[in-house]
């Protein structure tokens, strides 16, 4: 098997390092949307005037620590 030439090998590591770094972006752009959004529900939570339960003022609790969904 020959080796590959110079330029094909920089061109490889380049598409590489762009894809990583664009997965980097995503995952981190996604993170930055989940907390928001978590942090959104438990702002409007926790200013609701009327309580599901008399004397607890926030009921929430993040999808991944409530057991699952439907």
């Amino acid at each position: 098997m020959a080796i590959a030439p110079t330029s094909r090998l920089r061109t490889v590591a380049i598409i590489t390092a762009v894809a990583a770094a664009g997965i980097g972006l995503t995952v981190r752009h996604q993170a930055n949307a989940l907390r928001a959004n978590e942090l959104a529900q438990q702002r409007a939570r926790s200013s609701s005037t009327t309580p599901a339960t008399p004397g607890s003022n926030n009921l929430y609790v993040s999808v991944d620590r409530s057991g699952g969904g439907i």
